[in-house]
């Protein structure tokens, strides 16, 4: 059971909640971390608006919805990729 659960990352994933609200769902891989926010249709026009990498905004253009969320999808691999994501999370935390 122990090797399984080391082969199943998703079950290491935890959410990021900031008062009571979810800002982001982490999990740990083998080389990167994967990070997965979600916004709504009235919540992305702020997302494509913040000074972050072009590759991150074409990917939320042309994420597919999962219900009502659109998500974002985010492998950190580099230590200059954290500079996007704490503008992500402040983002995130400032909505209501």
């Amino acid at each position: 059971m122990k090797e399984l659960y080391r082969q199943i990352p998703f079950w290491r994933t935890s959410p990021a909640v900031f008062k009571k609200k979810t800002v982001f769902w982490l999990s740990v891989w083998d080389g990167f971390i994967r990070t997965s926010f979600y916004f709504t249709e009235k919540t992305k026009p702020g997302v494509l608006s913040l000074n972050i990498d072009d590759e991150l905004k074409q990917n939320l253009e042309s994420a597919k919805p999962i219900g009502k969320l659109i998500p974002l999808v985010f492998d950190i691999v580099s230590d200059d990729q954290l500079v996007d994501f704490y503008e992500i999370v402040k983002y995130k935390k400032g909505l209501k």
